[in-house]
């Protein structure tokens, strides 16, 4: 790790393990990036195959919501939790060197 990286995860590690992940996996990635950003482009595909029959209030447009929402936090936490580990390795083996 180059010396900013090493600064720059002291500060978050300082901050927490659990906060990493739920705020970085959970919350950025897994709602924010899976989540929100999958709906748009589901809803982009839509548009563009010109199935004109979308609409916000259907169904399965509120179940594919639904089920991408409630997948997307406990994915994003385990992406988090394994960043955090492949992190924390890379940091010790840098800071025994």
């Amino acid at each position: 790790m180059k010396p900013k990286h090493l600064e720059k995860w002291e500060k978050i590690r300082a901050a927490g393990k659990r906060k990493f992940i739920l705020i970085n996996g959970g919350l950025i990635l897994g709602l924010i990036g899976y989540g929100i950003v999958g709906q748009i482009f589901m809803i982009t595909i839509n548009f563009i195959t010109n199935d004109y029959n979308f609409s916000f209030f259907d169904t399965q447009f509120l179940f594919d919501l639904i089920s991408r929402l409630v997948s997307a936090f406990p994915m994003g936490c385990l992406w988090g939790w394994i960043m955090w580990k492949i992190t924390e390795q890379n940091y010790l083996k840098a800071e025994r060197n």
